[in-house]
C-alpha cells in the first residue's frame, strides 16, 4: 500500500516537472529575440546589366547580422542576384523584433 502510495507521488512530481518544462519552452519560444533598426542599401545588377540599388531597413542583433539580412530582403525586391549591401544604424536606436524588414521604395 505503501508503495503504490510512492508510485503516484512519483508519477504526480514527474507530470508536473514535465507540464512546467514544456510551459517555459512554450513561453520563451514565444518571445522574439530584439534588435536594433538599421538602414541598408543593396546593389544588384539588373536585366539590362545595369547596376541598380534597392534600400531596405531590418532589424539585427548586430552590424554583422544586419547585411545578412539585409540582403535576404532585398533579394525579394530585385531581379538579379543581391552582390553587395551596406548597412547603418539608425539614430536614435530603438528596440525591434531581429529579422523583420522592409523595402523602401524611393517616391
Amino acid at each position: 500500500m505503501a508503495r503504490r502510495r510512492r508510485d503516484r507521488a512519483r508519477g504526480a512530481c514527474l507530470a508536473l516537472a514535465l507540464t512546467l518544462s514544456a510551459s517555459s519552452a512554450l513561453a520563451s519560444g514565444c518571445r522574439s529575440e530584439r534588435g536594433s533598426p538599421y538602414d541598408c542599401t543593396c546593389t544588384f545588377v539588373t536585366d539590362f546589366d545595369d547596376e541598380s540599388r534597392q534600400r531596405v531597413t531590418v532589424c539585427a542583433a548586430d552590424a554583422a547580422r544586419s547585411i545578412a539580412t539585409a540582403r535576404g530582403c532585398a533579394q525579394s525586391g530585385a531581379p538579379g542576384p543581391v552582390q553587395t549591401c551596406s548597412c547603418q544604424p539608425v539614430s536614435p536606436p530603438a528596440a525591434c523584433d531581429v529579422g523583420n524588414c522592409a523595402l523602401v521604395r524611393d517616391d
